[in-house]
């Protein structure tokens, strides 16, 4: 158990940096419809997430990632989840110290 506290621990310090990236790609991405992106950056930071106990970013990015599937046939659910998703992470980044704010 305390090596899991560690773990997950170093894992989200590292996470800091690549997490604004992702949060830009995201953003762009959706803005300029790039599903093929939206889903290769969902895909590579859920494989991320299976390394934290971050409950919150992961389930939400789940249900982003099956919205960007699903695009064409709800774009009402992919709006939500994608304002869900940008929330998510302003959450993960404020809960997990100073010097990793948000950058719209």
């Amino acid at each position: 158990m305390y090596f899991n506290k560690l773990f997950s621990k170093a894992t989200t310090q590292n996470l800091r940096e690549p997490l604004k990236v992702t949060k830009k790609i995201l953003s762009e991405s959706y803005k300029n419809k790039g599903m093929k992106a939206l889903r290769a950056e969902l895909h590579r930071l859920r494989g991320a997430l299976t390394y934290l106990v971050a409950p919150e970013l992961t389930q939400t990015m789940k249900a982003f990632h099956q919205a960007v599937k699903a695009a064409p046939e709800a774009p009402q659910v992919l709006e939500e989840t994608y304002q869900a998703a940008i929330k998510a992470i302003d959450h993960f980044q404020q809960a997990y110290g100073r010097g990793f704010r948000s950058e719209s």
